[in-house]
């Protein structure tokens, strides 16, 4: 009995010491701190809106899908769903995921939380997202500044900047970029000490920031030799034996990337093999659109209040601007970087990136000025046709931007700041760190209500899921196809949340990039085909058409058919609100010509009505798309 509790106590006493060392942790310390900065800064503390609201973007826009994927994840993990390839939009057809921003990492990261529900677990993941961010750049400002105050500083410079907070929004991929500085890490510290397991965690990184954004992937590829090109130039010293040099790096750079090249493959080849072809299709889709969205180079400097003056920098894809910290951090280390402080490389390396953030066109204002080669250098890369924001490229920029920033800080730190009183660089230090933070805490909350969205489902949507059969939620009355588009012009996104609260289907929906096949079938479809023009003043439709119109309805066990009460906003804005219930009237008097129908619910923003049945119910049909006649 004795020795059974003096096992139990030394096993007590064994945790105790194990937990009060992780405590003691700085991994520990700082993983928290950063936890804790996100959850103010990012989520306002507010824990009973985890599961009411979005913080990425109106589930309207982009956001919306990724609440889909986060659950069609979980989904294919419980065996209910193929892994590549979803029906639940462009129903009957389906998509390949493949094509679409998927994120399989960061769905992976949100599977735990799905027991809370699909907005909590996309909150929660996001959350992390933020932590894991910071932490994974307080490590590698670690191991290059070796200072950990100004470490800190980097993590939070790179986690809160102005332009991930803003270029993130409805994109959770983009917020998941904890795996690039983690990649840099691992670059950094096999240059270090040419230990081949740091190839090996650079393979893995990899892998992972490509299965989160294939613009991370890319991102990387053109990193990596940047990198070996600025080592290079500093192991060839004048005078040095410069054949060896060559031999030497080279060697060097070629088990790094065969060995991060094997891992990566290795995790990979699982996903990519059996999706190649789509995945190719998708991006060389995707090519023209490439110089559309390039940085404005004012928008680095400018102030997101400032959009007053500079109207067109308001779209996403021009805003890079990194926050007036940064900006003065950033200036200081330019300026010092001649007393060899170390930033050089790290300077260079956001300068690179900064160039190919320009894209295609030189745009200052707005205003296109001046052709430019970046977007055809990257275009030139596997899939970078499908690189189309070149404005993420700024991501880069703030990661290299922050480690300059901590290095020269440091380096402050040890040759004048030590030599003062330890109140005097504490003070300094403090304020240092906490004023950027501050910044970026102060503008997040003062803009943070206009990027948080409600995120409850109507109703009506749960009364009409509980309908028997396979329920369709939406049947859209107008319909354009091009590169990445099926459906209205302005798709909204919110019904993938619709749609997954009750596993239903979607007849639209919004990807990037869309197979021929489903813009075909789509306008062979009688009642598509003509309700494609209702935008136009055209708005009645031939006698037979509406006879062929009610066969498609059966075919496709239409009961419920739930539209837009106003018209689909234009590109620059929505009509007017009378308009709006003018189109919504028109189109009630449309389908009421196509079907009879009974009232089943109107809101502010939808109208519903019951299909009533229209002759005998058709069998279920099957469409073999090889056979034309099907």
């Amino acid at each position: 009995m004795a020795s059974h509790l003096n096992f139990w106590v030394r096993a007590r006493l064994g945790l105790e010491r194990l937990v009060g060392r992780i405590a003691r942790s700085h991994h520990t310390q700082a993983l928290a701190l950063f936890l804790v900065l996100a959850w103010v800064i990012r989520f306002s503390g507010a824990l009973n809106s985890l599961t009411r609201l979005s913080y990425v973007g109106d589930p309207n826009d982009d956001a919306g899908q990724f609440f889909f994927y986060f659950w069609h994840f979980k989904e294919a993990v419980l065996g209910r769903r193929d892994w590549f390839f979803s029906d639940h939009f462009f129903y009957p057809l389906g998509v390949e995921l493949a094509q679409q921003d998927w994120a399989p990492m960061p769905s992976l990261l949100a599977l735990p939380f799905q027991v809370f529900g699909p907005i909590a677990a996309h909150n929660l993941e996001v959350l992390l997202a933020y932590a894991l961010c910071g932490y994974a750049a307080y490590l590698l400002a670690l191991r290059v500044a070796r200072h950990r105050a100004f470490a800190l500083l980097a993590g939070a410079l790179f986690t809160f900047s102005f332009y991930r907070f803003e270029a993130s929004n409805g994109h959770t991929n983009q917020i998941n970029q904890q795996f690039i500085p983690l990649y840099a890490l691992a670059l950094v510290s096999f240059v270090e000490t040419r230990k081949m397991r740091h190839a090996y965690m650079g393979g893995l990184w990899f892998a992972a920031a490509t299965l989160c954004s294939a613009y991370h992937a890319i991102m990387l590829v053109i990193f990596t030799p940047l990198v070996a090109a600025l080592t290079l130039g500093q192991a060839l010293a004048p005078g040095g034996a410069r054949i060896l040099v060559l031999r030497s790096q080279g060697a060097l750079w070629a088990r790094f990337v065969l060995g991060a090249g094997v891992v990566a493959l290795l995790l990979l080849a699982p996903i990519l093999a059996p999706n190649w072809e789509a995945i190719a299709a998708g991006a060389q889709a995707l090519g023209p659109t490439l110089p559309v969205y390039a940085a404005d180079l004012l928008g680095y400097v400018t102030s997101p209040h400032w959009y007053g003056a500079f109207r067109p920098m308001s779209d996403e894809g021009r805003y890079v601007f990194q926050g007036y910290g940064l900006l003065a951090l950033l200036l200081f280390a330019v300026v010092t970087a001649h007393r060899r402080t170390g930033a050089g490389v790290w300077l260079l390396l956001a300068g690179a990136f900064f160039l190919l953030s320009l894209g295609g066109t030189l745009v200052i204002g707005g205003e296109a000025r001046s052709p430019l080669p970046f977007s055809d250098l990257v275009a030139m890369l596997p899939l970078g046709q499908g690189f189309r924001v070149s404005a993420r490229f700024a991501t880069l920029v703030t990661l290299c931007g922050s480690i300059a920033v901590a290095v020269t800080l440091a380096h402050l730190d040890r040759q004048v700041l030590q030599h003062r009183s330890t109140a005097v660089r504490a003070a300094v230090v403090g304020a240092l760190c906490l004023l950027p933070v501050s910044e970026a805490a102060l503008w997040s909350r003062a803009v943070g209500t206009a990027r948080t969205y409600p995120t409850a489902v109507e109703p009506i949507y749960h009364e009409l899921a509980h309908e028997p059969g396979t329920t369709v939620l939406d049947f859209p009355l107008v319909w354009e196809t091009h590169h990445k588009h099926l459906g209205p012009h302005w798709f909204p996104r919110k019904r993938y949340l619709e749609a997954l609260v009750h596993g239903k289907r979607l007849l639209s929906g919004l990807g990037d990039a869309i197979p021929s096949a489903s813009s075909e079938y789509f306008l062979r479809l009688p009642l598509l085909r003509d309700l494609h023009g209702i935008v136009d003043p055209i708005w009645g439709l031939a006698p037979s058409t509406h006879e062929q119109a009610s066969y498609v309805l059966a075919f496709l066990d239409t009961r419920h058919i739930v539209f837009d009460s106003g018209p689909m906003p234009t590109p620059a804005e929505a009509p007017p609100v009378g308009l709006r219930r003018a189109w919504g009237r028109k189109a009630l008097d449309l389908i009421e010509t196509l079907v009879p129908t009974a009232p089943l619910a109107t809101e502010s923003d939808f109208t519903a009505v019951r299909v009533r049945a229209v002759g005998h119910a058709q069998p279920a049909v099957h469409i073999d798309f090889a056979d034309r006649s099907s």
